[in-house]
């Protein structure tokens, strides 16, 4: 049975949202295939190290977002 980005975005998205630091995953594009993107608040190299750079074949991208909030 193979997993659609979704999934893996739903997997990857258990794994690291209580991390300090993660504001959030998405589904986007890497090279123009689907990947999982993971929003991080700042760039923190310990945080990086933490992260998961595949699930179920499909790459994990990091970006840096800053924090998401109200105003």
């Amino acid at each position: 049975m193979s997993v659609s980005v979704e999934q893996a975005q739903a997997r990857v998205t258990r794994a690291v949202i209580g991390l300090p630091g993660v504001a959030g995953t998405a589904v986007g594009l890497s090279e123009g295939k689907p990947c999982v993107t993971i929003l991080i608040e700042s760039d923190d190299p310990a945080l990086r190290a933490r992260l998961p750079r595949s699930e179920a074949g499909f790459a994990v991208r990091v970006e840096v977002t800053g924090p998401f909030g109200s105003r």
